[in-house]
């Protein structure tokens, strides 16, 4: 059975779809084949599953975050807590370290009674060999006395035992008695360095309760501080701005009394420019005889347009338009009349030369 690998276009072993065999393959490989088929297929279903499952669940975990996010509350801190959690890191500290303490002592006090006991047994040894030789010689000389020498020196042996023993007890209980107070001192010395960095984490805890209460105050003394500065800003715009729109009315009150004095003089003028007297024509009023022009109109007779007068097709005067004569036009003194007329309306100011039949007696 031939498994080609994915570079030949295949799949690997425990991907083939399809088990294949030939008379000549062996049936061991052909189990393990199908062994490795089968998991191979148990996987891919599973896989599928939990594709197909995180599907059904997508929609949901944007919605999930957002809850999460919502429900989170910080955790605040403020000097009460930052005390507790300090005195019970200290607490566990000591604790620590005088059950360190404890062990060691411990530790010490074993191999030290280990030791005395090893040189205890082996001078018990030494003793007990050099009985034994005593005895085995004393018994080639006198075989009668033998019991009794031999109980005499037993006792021997036993006494310096005892002796040793008792020796080795006083020194230990001496030994103990001199560590006890060096032990009670470094006792108090670590419950002198317990209350040292207790004191030192009060301190600390009240100072940095103090610092935060001290920026807390220059923030609000900053907050109202910059609170004052934009209320006067304020103000300062509006007491501005109220002096120039004053400042602006003011100016606009005097321009328009301005251009109201201005008019009115124009005005004046105008009345005095083309105010008719009137003459009286009598037969001693011959020296005053009135010049005359073409039409019979003579000079500063007040006149109107009888139609709308134009030059070159656009209305220059409209008709009904008052005027005075001003006397004989220069282009053509014989046929034409120069009149200034009240109102143009190409705004104009200077004479026009209009024909008789133009204007009329007004």
């Amino acid at each position: 059975m031939a498994v080609h690998p994915p570079a030949m276009g295949g799949k690997t072993a425990w991907g083939v779809t399809e088990v294949i065999s030939r008379p000549a393959d062996n049936p061991a490989e052909l189990v393990k084949m199908q062994k490795l088929q089968n998991e191979f297929d148990a996987r891919e279903e599973e896989r599928l599953k939990r594709l197909k499952d995180l599907d059904k669940q997508a929609s949901h975990i944007a919605a999930d975050r957002k809850i999460r996010r919502l429900e989170y509350q910080p955790a605040s801190t403020n000097a009460d807590d930052f005390k507790k959690r300090q005195d019970d890191i200290l607490r566990n500290m000591l604790e620590r370290r005088e059950k360190r303490r404890q062990e060691k002592i411990k530790r010490k006090r074993e191999g030290l009674g280990r030791e005395k006991k090893e040189k205890k047994t082996k001078r018990s040894k030494d003793t007990s060999s050099s009985s034994t030789s005593s005895d085995s010689a004393s018994s080639s000389s006198e075989s009668s006395s033998s019991k009794d020498e031999g109980s005499e020196k037993q006792a021997d042996k036993q006494r310096p035992v005892d002796t040793e023993s008792k020796q080795a007890l006083a020194d230990a209980e001496s030994k103990r008695k001199a560590e006890d107070p060096e032990a009670k001192r470094r006792a108090e010395e670590a419950k002198a360095r317990a209350r040292d960095l207790k004191r030192k984490a009060k301190e600390a805890a009240v100072a940095w309760a103090a610092e935060a209460k001290r920026k807390e105050a220059e923030m609000e003394a900053k907050r109202q501080l910059e609170a004052k500065q934009r209320i006067e800003e304020a103000e300062a715009k509006r007491q501005a701005e109220i002096k120039r729109k004053a400042e602006e009315a003011e100016a606009k009150r005097k321009l328009e009394e301005a251009t109201t004095k201005v008019k009115s003089g124009e005005s004046d003028n105008r009345k005095k420019l083309f105010k008719i007297e009137k003459r009286k024509v009598g037969d001693v009023g011959d020296r005053f005889r009135k010049e005359t022009v073409a039409g019979g109109f003579y000079k500063g007779q007040r006149v109107i347009a009888t139609q709308d007068i134009t030059v070159r097709g656009n209305i220059v005067v409209k008709a009904g338009t008052a005027g005075s004569v001003v006397g004989p036009a220069e282009s053509d003194p014989t046929a034409r009349i120069s009149v200034r007329f009240l109102q143009r309306e190409d705004h104009g100011l200077g004479n026009l030369n209009v024909v008789p039949r133009e204007i009329k007696k007004g």
